[in-house]
């Protein structure tokens, strides 16, 4: 369990835990967003709604290997792509080289470990984040990356 202690508070930081997609199951959800429902998709949304572990492309192929003998890594990418196409994830790019997905698709930060490369994802205050001194600016996207400890490997 994290232990939402005073630094938390101090900067108006929510852990948002065990967010999903919500009641309609995978499939369904798919079929809403105009994307066939093949076994491969179903399961990666599951895992990335299920687990909120940020996964690479290469953790879900890891994952998937042993229930899906003949899956391939181009299988895995196309797929990823699909979802992300239909608006059903995000990638995340939280180091230079390590793209991860993310089914959350609501404003939020993210917290990464140093010692145990565990991300996790925290609400934002918009009141905290002024954006006006970018007036006349488009923004698409606003991505909140923070690196350092958390409370378990702090205790270690």
């Amino acid at each position: 369990m994290i232990d939402k202690g005073d630094n938390y508070n101090y900067y108006k930081v929510v852990i948002i835990t065990n967010m999903k997609i919500g009641n309609m199951n995978y499939k369904d959800l798919l079929i809403k967003h105009d994307v066939r429902p093949s076994n491969y998709r179903i399961r990666i949304l599951k895992m990335i709604d299920e687990n909120q572990i940020h996964p690479t492309a290469d953790e879900l192929y890891q994952s998937l290997i042993d229930e899906f003998p003949t899956l391939s890594k181009m299988s895995v990418y196309n797929n990823i792509d699909a979802l992300v196409d239909a608006g059903l994830i995000r990638r995340l790019t939280i180091e230079n080289n390590e793209v991860r997905y993310d089914c959350i698709l609501s404003e939020h930060g993210h917290f990464k470990c140093i010692k145990c490369g565990q991300i996790y994802n925290f609400d934002l205050d918009d009141s905290l984040m002024s954006l006006d001194h970018l007036n006349g600016f488009k923004i698409l996207e606003k991505d909140v990356f923070v690196k350092g400890v958390c409370p378990v490997c702090q205790k270690l």
